[in-house]
């Protein structure tokens, strides 16, 4: 997953990594997330309507959390908005 990133954000790529992940906000990991899962595990899981739009939302998040796990500590934004997420 790390190599899958660091050609994510290499700067061939026209992308930039957050410089600070406490302001980065949850569209956006949701977004990478969703990008490692389609290409790098070649989840079908998030084009599939079978698992509806709440089970590709704790797809993500459970990815996430995993993932982000070491950063549990931290106020990140993106962490933030996941927890609120969760609780409504």
């Amino acid at each position: 997953m790390k190599d899958f990133f660091k050609h994510m954000f290499d700067k061939t790529q026209g992308r930039s990594l957050p410089k600070n992940l406490q302001l980065t906000k949850k569209e956006e990991i949701d977004a990478c997330i969703s990008e490692f899962l389609t290409k790098t595990l070649r989840c079908g899981l998030l084009t599939s309507e079978q698992i509806g739009p709440v089970g590709k939302q704790q797809l993500i998040n459970s990815m996430l959390m995993y993932v982000f796990a070491h950063r549990h500590t931290k106020v990140d934004l993106f962490l933030i908005e996941t927890q609120d997420q969760i609780k409504n």
